[in-house]
């Protein structure tokens, strides 16, 4: 063995510490930019977060707005209803009432030209044509009547349908 072998065994070994120091610090370096990626990371992640429950809670008053109006709207569309439905049993009675008088017309007319005619000229026979006249336009008027109220059910269904939809 030389003398400086020993030495040079030295220098190598030192060598190869160094080496895995230098290694070891590469490693340590890369971990620690590694653990600063991560931390911005989370840090990105956790504001993302708290943008996100932010929007989620105005989203939720939103909501909670909407469904207050949708439910305010429906108050209104029943009282609506309910309206449409008072108003429609008043049209009623008075074309009851409007019948009751165009009949009572009806039956004055046909007095009236009975008493036209003079009690010589008053058959059976023109009472009974006078009555018969009357009752034709009367059935001609609530034939009108009746055709008028379709209508306005089928405008009604079909208004009714819109407001479904």
């Amino acid at each position: 063995m030389a003398i400086g072998a020993p030495l040079i065994e030295n220098m190598k070994l030192g060598e190869g510490l160094e080496e895995e120091f230098t290694a070891g610090r590469l490693l340590v370096a890369k971990t620690k930019a590694e653990v600063k990626n991560l931390v911005y990371r989370c840090q990105t992640l956790d504001a993302a977060q708290g943008d996100h429950l932010r929007k989620v809670d105005e989203y939720e008053k939103s909501l909670g707005e909407c469904r207050l109006k949708v439910s305010q709207t429906e108050a209104r569309m029943q009282a609506l209803q309910e309206t449409c439905k008072e108003v429609e049993s008043r049209r009623r009675s008075l074309e009851e009432q409007v019948d009751a008088l165009n009949h009572e017309c009806s039956k004055l007319r046909a007095q009236e030209q009975v008493q036209s005619l003079g009690p010589t000229q008053a058959t059976d026979a023109s009472v009974q044509e006078a009555l018969e006249k009357q009752l034709e336009q009367n059935l001609e008027q609530h034939q009108k009547q009746l055709t008028a109220l379709r209508d306005e059910i089928a405008a009604k269904e079909a208004q009714i349908e819109q407001l479904k939809e």
